[in-house]
Order: C-alpha cells, then structure tokens, then sequence
C-alpha cells in the first residue's frame, strides 16, 4: 500500500484501522463502490463506512469520488447513505421493479471441475461480450488464481 495501489477491498474494520495507523490514504479515492450495502449496514457498521466515508470525501465539491452502492433491497438507510455521500445527480436504478419474484432461488451451471473455465468464459461471453469487465467471487484465493489464469476466461 506504501507504494499506491489501484483497488483496494477490504471490511470496514480492516480499513479503518488502515486509516487510523496512518497506513492508508484515502485522499486521491476515485471510485467508492459498496456490495451489499443493506447487510453491511444492518450488520452494525454503520458507524464503521460513515467513519471510512468521511475522509474520502469534501462537503460541497463536485470531485469527490464516484460512488456506487448495491443492494438487494433498499431500505430508508440506504437512500440516506446514498443522498449524504453521492453526487446530488444521483440515479437509483431498479433492476426488479414490480414484479414478485425479487430474488433467483437458486442459479445452477452443472459441469465438471476441468470444464469450470470453459463454462463461466462462456456466460461472460454472452452476458459482457468479448470487451465487458465481470467480477467472479470464489470460495478459496487458490480458486480465484486458477481461475484467473485460464485463457478462456481472460
């Protein structure tokens, strides 16, 4: 981190005490970008992304940092969240709508473990094209790195 990084993802714990040690600046932030906002938030680390928030970002400029904050739902907190710390042109973009089923159930792709690769190149390709970016979640860092390394999903 001495040396800068381009992303850094972290609890709210660990990154403030980052912060609180002098080992992390946030200052040159340009993109802020919250997964699963309403958990993190109902989980008690309200306090913690508040503390964390307040030092990347200057009341009243327009240059502060692009924020971005998913969540499956929204509750109030999270539009206060979003109106306290977001450009004042902020967008809500609703993916569900009116309809009931707000969730899939379950999302299945069967195939062997050798095929993995091949199969998850596959359904980036359909769903970002050959120039989108997609983020993959795995179990382990052993996963992720085998993953990272085969030509089909690059």
């Amino acid at each position: 981190m001495r040396s800068g990084i381009d992303t850094l993802v972290g609890t709210p714990g660990h990154i403030k005490d980052h912060l609180q040690n002098g080992k992390l600046d946030l200052s040159k932030v340009k993109h802020v970008v919250l997964d699963e906002v309403d958990q993190m938030l109902d989980m008690g680390f309200a306090e913690q992304v508040e503390d964390i928030l307040r030092v990347a970002y200057k009341k009243g400029l327009e240059d502060n940092p692009q924020t971005l904050l998913f969540s499956a739902t929204c509750p109030h907190w999270v539009y206060d969240v979003a109106v306290k710390y977001m450009k004042s042109r902020y967008e809500q973009i609703d993916l569900i709508g009116k309809r009931t089923q707000k969730a899939a159930t379950t999302v299945e792709l069967k195939c062997h473990w050798s095929q993995r690769a091949a199969v998850i190149g596959d359904v980036i390709q359909d769903y970002s094209g050959s120039h989108g970016s997609t983020v993959i979640f795995c179990e382990t860092k052993k996963e992720t790195n085998e993953l990272a390394l085969k030509a089909s999903i690059k």
